[in-house]
């Protein structure tokens, strides 16, 4: 099923309960089987919006029996923050705010809102990670094919765990992201092996947290780090910090600022091949992230200025995409205006 799905099936069970809903003794009916399995679905979405208070199936007479609870916003809004901070403690506050803009009348109308929030969210969690999962089983096998130690390499250092493992534990509970504090993790490897175990730690982790800023802010840097460096992983790596940073854990420009800086300094210092993936993600970020595309825009010129010489495949692709962008305006234009320009 996918979030309108399960949407469909809370909109249904509210549809069997009291308009007003307060404390009070319902019985549903479940029908057969199908319909046991999504109205069950549906109880527990209740169950997290502290709707209902207990319930019992009664399976020969296929029916629940519930006990309601009145609607109250601030307890349901308390029970999703708290629900997304105990599985994503660094999206807790953008949840916040979002569900604080939640309204509806009549109440099923908020109550259904709030419902499908929460399915939205364990669907994003789910379906990113099998995303995540499989893209890098996808590169696993292809640095295998190349060459079967290179495999054996990878697999090590996902499986491994030490004492990186501890402190990377510690950064995702927190409720607050400092990319400052995760670029100095980025930071603390000093060869190609140490860069390969802590590769391998980032995918571990980001297979549970697979758009947390911070993990895929050391899986960029770790990737050039390694002796088989991608830089377009790095750069996809970086977008998805700038983007899930901002539209999915509430960053803003002032938690981008020291970071870039300090990037900068770091491909200056040890990593010059940084640059050109750093350009093409702030580039491509910032058409998506209008909020700020301002700001990434006079970064693309401070990084530019600051490495002349390491940004000129980004000068160059960006004149070709003008180049195409125009082509693409000629075809668009209409038979009679390419009539006047002889085209």
């Amino acid at each position: 099923p996918g979030v309108d799905e399960e949407a469909g099936w809370l909109r249904e069970l509210l549809d069997e309960l009291p308009d007003q809903i307060s404390p009070s003794e319902v019985t549903i009916s479940l029908r057969n089987d199908a319909a046991s399995k999504e109205k069950q679905k549906a109880l527990f979405r209740l169950l997290q919006l502290k709707l209902v208070k207990d319930y019992t199936i009664d399976y020969g007479a296929q029916s629940m029996n519930l006990t309601l609870e009145s609607f109250n916003r601030d307890v349901s809004h308390a029970a999703i923050i708290d629900y997304v901070a105990r599985s994503q403690p660094g999206r807790a506050q953008q949840v916040a705010d979002d569900v604080r803009k939640i309204t509806g009348t009549p109440e099923k109308s908020e109550i259904l809102a709030l419902g499908k929030y929460l399915i939205r969210f364990a669907y994003e969690v789910i379906v990113q990670a099998r995303k995540r999962a499989i893209s890098e089983a996808l590169e696993a096998a292809r640095a295998g094919h190349a060459t079967p130690e290179a495999f054996r390499t990878r697999l090590l250092a996902y499986l491994e765990e030490g004492a990186g493992d501890q402190h990377i534990e510690e950064l995702l509970s927190s409720s607050s992201i400092s990319l400052q504090t995760w670029f100095d993790l980025g930071t603390n490897v000093h060869n190609a092996p140490e860069a390969g175990e802590l590769r391998g730690r980032a995918i571990r982790f980001l297979e549970s947290f697979p758009e947390h800023p911070g993990l895929l802010l050391i899986r960029a840097m770790s990737e050039l780090g390694c002796t088989d460096p991608d830089q377009t992983l790095c750069r996809q790596d970086l977008e998805a910090m700038f983007t899930s940073g901002v539209t999915r854990y509430g960053l803003v420009e002032s938690d981008f600022k020291k970071v870039l800086d300090a990037l900068r300094h770091y491909a200056r210092m040890r990593c010059g091949a940084l640059i050109e993936p750093l350009l093409m993600s702030l580039d491509s970020s910032a058409s998506q992230l209008p909020a700020i595309a301002t700001y990434l825009s006079q970064e693309i010129d401070s990084t530019v200025k600051a490495f002349p010489v390491e940004a000129r495949n980004f000068a160059v692709a960006k004149s070709l995409h003008g180049i195409q962008n125009s082509f693409s305006e000629i075809l668009d234009l209409n038979a009679q205006s390419k009539y006047a320009l002889k085209l």
